[in-house]
């Protein structure tokens, strides 16, 4: 089990290089994305979703069946971009 979780990690590292030069020996990599600036995006996000805040009354069902939709949406492409060992998450 620890050397699957080392393998993950390695893919991880691996996934964030984003160019190799041969003659000058370097590697260029992203560095990762601070959970806090993650976190912060989707209460962000959440902040103009009418649906959260609204009346009931006051909604069209459409437009909130739309509106949850991309709240679903935003969630999920936020977990993505945490990482599995996130408390965050």
């Amino acid at each position: 089990m620890a050397t699957k979780k080392k393998l993950l990690k390695y893919q991880e590292l691996a996934s964030r290089i984003n160019g190799v030069s041969f003659l000058s020996a370097g590697v260029q990599w992203m560095p990762p994305e601070p959970e806090r600036k993650i976190v912060r995006d989707v209460l962000t996000f959440f902040e103009d979703r009418r649906v959260l805040f609204n009346p009931c009354a006051w909604e069209l069902p459409d437009e909130v069946a739309q509106s949850v939709i991309r709240i679903r949406e935003s969630l999920t492409e936020a977990l993505q971009r945490l990482g599995e060992d996130s408390k965050a998450a």
